[in-house]
């Protein structure tokens, strides 16, 4: 079973944002290992532009 330690959820984030802007956000606080923006889907009819607005921080 893998750990949830050093996992942050984040929610309601900018369609705009991707996984570079999300670490630059968050390596003020530590390091980040991996940032990583959602690939779910809203489920809208044109789905490719409507990301869920959800992605983790993963520090080390």
């Amino acid at each position: 079973m893998m750990s949830d330690e050093g996992k942050l959820f984040v929610g309601g984030l900018s369609f705009d944002t991707n996984e570079e802007s999300l670490e630059e956000a968050f390596s003020k606080y530590g390091t980040i290992a991996k940032a990583l923006r959602s690939a779910l889907l809203s489920g809208s009819c044109d789905a490719a532009k409507d990301p869920a607005g959800l992605g983790f921080a993963l520090t080390l």
